[in-house]
């Protein structure tokens, strides 16, 4: 019997400790962790606890039945085996509501102690300071798993909880539960499981199926559900904690944030916390920044400079783009194919995704050698298009005018023009009621412009559809995109096979598909069929998961990066580095700067491309396996290849283009005397000669450029500055890439 009293009280100890190593273990994810992992649940410490006190109550119990029944049972009675596992096991249950007589089964314990350790009065404490440990722990971890039951159950409580100062979780709280705003919590959760989901102005209507889901997602995502809207929630007490504004209708989020910069409302909710505001619209920037504002002064006028909230904002949209012109690279028809001059990009479809699409390819698109085309077909007339285009930027489009007094590098002089940034076409039809293979663009024209008119217009060629290299098709609909990219493909393939010269012809073609499933399953198959090498590819893109990803924002995907030219930059003018390591990139004073930088980050595939086309390399660019990752040889190469001064030159002329385009994109102006980012106007935002005739002095110069007399050109564009301060860099980042997507 001494035997088996020791064993049980050493097992019913092992459990115990179990128990305590799940709770440090958790304590550890809660409040150490950088990158938390699933926690371990409340409910299997409570489990552990229970089995450790069952099997001490059993020893005991089995110990007084055989050697001494009147410790326990009365009368004398001894029960048999399974009387004593029952009436253990129900005794332990008692432990957690507090209703067990703990001084009994305290007082048999020592007794039963001091006859197996020969009236060891120090091994009768100790067993009774476990003993009193087990029975304080039970009601403890009963009331956590109960409390958790109850805050499961009513959200309000959770709530409550999460308001306390004793919650160290990351909040995460939306304005409202929709499709998009889902995406975004499960994306925030996969990155970081022990975060905190709250979702605001929550209404569920059963008989509406897609309502429904939603909400069960949500539920079933861990996250916490209020009917209250964000205005009725008191925060003020909440720690650690990031509001989302991503209501589907976008002036709903910029109203939300004016609102809530008022001095009524800021108090309780913004105060020492950060902002994502979703909109795509940049005329909405002008609100934004005017709300800001106010709130600043409000804040500065009062002295509370320290509780000015961090606000930025998430255009999802065109993160996206940013994506996709990375992973899939306009240069991909070209490759195969040197002796083609042009790039031909067709967008179909003028909203949203489609405007992004045009902003940020006329950038991306400036290659050495390459005329860049962007044609456009949407229902909309050719005006509408060009007048939201002429919104974010009225330069864009005079930079597709030949001889347009925007592309003199020397006004003043009269001196030669540079070429058009690119060719615009522009095609208003309803594809449900014409021909693809049909399909022409217009060229584009500006009135006043002193080198077009209606005449020369009509005599230039017209792109056809099929004829394309690069093709968007963002039709606002899952059906309508997947259905036009099929009748693309088939078209184009057709087209390829009536006319021999296109016997090579790569093209690339993308469709929106917004259902992750959906795009999944398409994507699946295309990989799947690799019978033979195709020139035309379809891949799905911007499903809801992967435009409102974590992973989708630009610049936190590059960071590395980003970093390694930040870093060459501060080296070349002697500033001091803007340092983007924090975990939330937007976090800087100089949002142009960072911007600019992931730019030139992104780009730097179409930088190498321009590099080997420039001196006929022919070298694949990216691992064969990882669209993404740039080789380390095609890296070295393109290294060597800036070291010659002409290529150099060369090579810091399309950068500069590039940056322009750049610029213009993002709604920069030209401005001879003031550079200023909230004005949006640059002095270097100028045209430069690509042969170099006016050579500008001094090594802080770039010495390609002849440009106005105000325009101080830092070596910036020159790309043998920027590389030879960070070839290693670039190069382990890539390697380090290549490594996590093999080993991951």
């Amino acid at each position: 019997m001494k035997i088996f009293c020791i064993a049980g009280i050493l097992l019913s100890f092992l459990f115990f400790l179990a128990a305590l190593r799940l709770v440090a273990i958790k304590i550890a994810e809660d409040y150490f962790s950088k990158n938390k992992k699933k926690g371990h649940g409340n409910v299997n410490i409570l489990l552990l606890i229970l089995i450790s006190i069952w099997i001490i109550r059993f020893t005991i119990g089995l110990f007084s039945a055989k050697e001494n029944p009147g410790l326990l049972f009365y009368d004398q009675w001894s029960p048999n085996l399974f009387e004593v596992i029952f009436d253990s096991f129900l005794h332990a249950l008692q432990t957690f509501s507090m209703d067990e007589s703990y001084t009994d089964y305290l007082y048999a314990g020592r007794i039963m102690m001091n006859e197996i350790a020969n009236n060891s009065e120090v091994w009768a404490n100790a067993f009774g300071v476990y003993m009193s440990i087990l029975n304080f722990s039970a009601p403890v971890a009963g009331s956590v798993v109960i409390l958790q039951f109850l805050t499961g159950l009513f959200p309000g409580l959770r709530f409550k909880a999460a308001s306390s100062r004793f919650s160290h979780k990351k909040k995460h709280i939306f304005s409202e539960l929709n499709e998009h705003s889902l995406a975004v919590a499960k994306s925030v959760i996969k990155e970081n499981p022990d975060a905190l989901i709250i979702f605001t102005d929550v209404y569920t209507n059963n008989e509406i199926e897609k309502e429904s889901e939603l909400f069960k997602d949500a539920k079933k995502s861990g996250a916490i559900c209020l009917k209250d809207d964000l205005f009725h929630l008191n925060f003020v007490k909440m720690k650690d904690k990031i509001f989302y504004f991503i209501d589907i209708e976008e002036m709903n989020n910029i109203e939300m944030f004016s609102k809530m910069a008022s001095r009524e409302y800021y108090k309780a909710l913004l105060n020492h916390t950060k902002v994502l505001i979703y909109y795509d619209d940049d005329s909405l920037v002008t609100i934004q920044r005017s709300a800001y504002q106010a709130l600043e002064s409000m804040l500065n006028k009062n002295g509370e400079t320290e509780q000015i909230p961090e606000v930025y904002r998430r255009d999802c949209n065109n993160e996206l783009v940013l994506n996709i012109l990375h992973r899939y690279p306009l240069f991909v028809a070209l490759k195969d194919n040197p002796d083609k001059k042009d790039l031909k990009v067709s967008i179909i479809g003028g909203g949203s995704i489609g405007l992004k699409m045009f902003l940020n390819a006329y950038w991306f698109g400036q290659i050495h050698g390459i005329k860049l085309h962007l044609n456009v077909l949407a229902s909309e007339s050719e005006n509408v298009f060009a007048g939201r285009v002429d919104g974010v930027n009225p330069e864009i489009l005079k930079t597709a005018v030949r001889d347009d007094e925007i592309l003199s590098y020397n006004p003043d002089d009269n001196q030669p023009t540079n070429d058009e940034y690119f060719k615009f076409g522009y095609s208003e039809k309803n594809l449900a009621k014409c021909n693809i293979k049909d399909i022409e663009f217009e060229p584009y024209s500006v009135e006043g412009t002193k080198g077009k008119t209606e005449k020369n217009k009509a005599d230039e060629q017209k792109d056809k559809l099929v004829d394309s290299d690069y093709i968007l098709v963002a039709l606002g609909s899952d059906e309508s995109n997947i259905y036009y990219a099929n009748v693309l493909s088939r078209e184009i393939e057709l087209y390829q096979k009536e006319n021999d010269g296109q016997a090579n012809h790569k093209v690339t073609i993308l469709y929106v598909v917004y259902d992750p499933e959906i795009s999944e399953m398409l994507n699946s198959e295309t990989k799947g069929s690799k019978k033979e090498e195709k020139n035309i590819t379809a891949t799905a893109v911007g499903n809801v998961e992967e435009i409102y990803s974590e992973k989708n924002i630009t610049g936190r995907k590059f960071r590395e990066l980003v970093n390694a030219y930040d870093n060459a930059y501060a080296k070349i003018s002697g500033r001091v580095s803007a340092n983007y390591n924090s975990n939330d990139n937007d976090n800087l004073k100089k949002i142009y700067a960072f911007e600019s930088t992931v730019a030139r980050a992104v780009h730097l595939p179409y930088d190498i491309y321009s590099a080997f086309n420039l001196k006929g390399v022919e070298m694949d660019i990216f691992e064969k396996e990882y669209q993404e990752i740039i080789r380390k040889e095609a890296l070295e190469r393109f290294f060597d290849i800036i070291k010659d001064e002409d290529c150099n030159d060369r090579l810091g002329w399309v950068e500069h283009r590039r940056w322009n385009a750049y610029l213009r994109s993002r709604g920069y102006r030209y401005s001879k005397s003031i550079k200023d980012h909230r004005l949006k106007i640059h002095t270097c935002l100028v045209e430069s000669s690509p042969c170099g005739d006016d050579k500008l002095s001094g090594d802080d110069k770039l010495d390609v450029l002849g440009v106005a007399d105000n325009c101080d050109y830092k070596v910036y564009d020159k790309p043998s500055a920027i590389f030879s301060k960070n070839q290693e860099s670039i190069i382990k980042y890539y390697e380090r890439k290549l490594n996590n997507e093999l080993y991951s």
